[in-house]
């Protein structure tokens, strides 16, 4: 009878008796051979094909009918032989068991299990696809074995060749953490993180970095609605992009409010300015005095507060894309009320 401890080492378990000599013998498969009409006792590890050990239990052989285990202990062993496991003591005082296993789909699992001083773990399963990418699951249970956090990542590459890296975490009070980073082709990287709290409220940012070096942050707010606006703003470069919408946990939700002096007074000399807006506050773009050059993507814009392009270069150029007439004449007479510089000009874009 032949088992398989932890490590994947194999151990002899038999009972043993004959009434001549015989000889136990292992081959390169380690498949142990017992002689027929054979029992008595004793245990061991087998090393090179060969065991030895003292008395431990009883089992009994008869012809054939060992043939049945010999072979599910060789399929366990088969198994065992694409699993590694090793168990590190962390300098923090936590214990890591790691285990890999090699899939037959070509895959690659990692399961990193750490027990903490306070009785808290967490683990981390992370699979290697054959394409490169990773996906990881983490879960962390408390002292007391309660459930604390989940998260779950997953890497995609689009069509366009544009890497994808996406994480949500689920905490226990119902909040959720969302990140997103994406690395184009060119070297552009977009870095998005959306925390919320139970009711659907909370906060956004926007790190980007262009190919040219050159950075960009945006911070937003979220209502319980879904209502976003963009709250700042800070560039090292010249242009600047309020968004269509920012990206969570796979949805797009539009952004439809520029906030109060989200602009203001930096050095931006164009902004460009996404269709979903509707609203824009107080003091948007005051004493942004570099500003030259505004383009409203949509003439989709209800409000405009007082203030909101005060202090804008004297010669800056509006432009606003309206499929008629009629839309292009609103948004200038509700960007004029608002209180602007009378040599700023309008352009209509088609």
């Amino acid at each position: 009878y032949v088992a398989y401890d932890d490590l994947g080492k194999a151990y002899i378990d038999v009972t043993l008796t004959h009434n001549s000599d015989f000889v136990l013998s292992s081959d390169e498969s380690d498949t142990l051979t017992i002689p027929a009409e054979t029992s008595g006792s004793g245990s061991g590890y087998v090393d090179s094909g060969s065991g030895s050990g003292s008395s431990s239990g009883t089992v009994e052989t008869t012809p054939d009918t060992d043939k049945e285990s010999t072979d599910k202990a060789a399929e366990e062993k088969d198994e065992d032989k694409n699993k590694n496991t090793v168990v590190t003591e962390n300098e923090d005082g936590s214990v890591t068991k790691t285990t890999v296993t090699e899939n037959e789909d070509g895959t690659k699992t990692t399961v990193d299990a750490t027990e903490f001083k306070d009785g808290s773990k967490a683990v981390t399963e992370t699979t290697e696809n054959a394409d490169g990418t990773e996906s990881t699951k983490t879960t962390v249970t408390d002292e007391n074995g309660k459930f604390y956090s989940e998260t779950v990542t997953e890497e995609s590459v689009t069509k366009k060749g544009t890497k994808v890296e996406e994480s949500t975490t689920t905490y226990a009070d119902g909040s959720t953490e969302y990140t997103e980073k994406r690395t184009t082709k060119s070297g552009k990287v977009e870095e998005t993180t959306v925390t919320l709290d139970k009711s659907g409220k909370g906060t956004a940012s926007v790190e980007t970095t262009k190919a040219d070096g050159t950075t960009e942050s945006q911070e937003f707010s979220i209502s319980k609605s879904g209502v976003v606006r963009i709250k700042a703003f800070e560039t090292d470069g010249t242009k600047a992009t309020v968004p269509e919408s920012i990206s969570v946990e796979g949805k797009e939700i539009p952004v439809t409010i520029i906030g109060k002096n989200a602009f203001a007074g930096t050095d931006v000399e164009k902004v460009t300015v996404g269709s979903n807006i509707t609203t824009i506050g107080v003091g948007a773009f005051s004493d942004a005095a570099s500003l030259k050059s505004i383009v409203f993507k949509a003439a989709n814009i209800t409000k405009i507060y007082k203030g909101a392009f005060d202090g804008i270069a004297e010669d800056a150029v509006i432009k606003i894309t309206a499929s008629s007439k009629k839309e292009y004449n609103r948004l200038v007479k509700l960007i004029k009320k608002s209180g602007i510089a009378g040599s700023v000009k309008f352009k209509r874009v088609k």
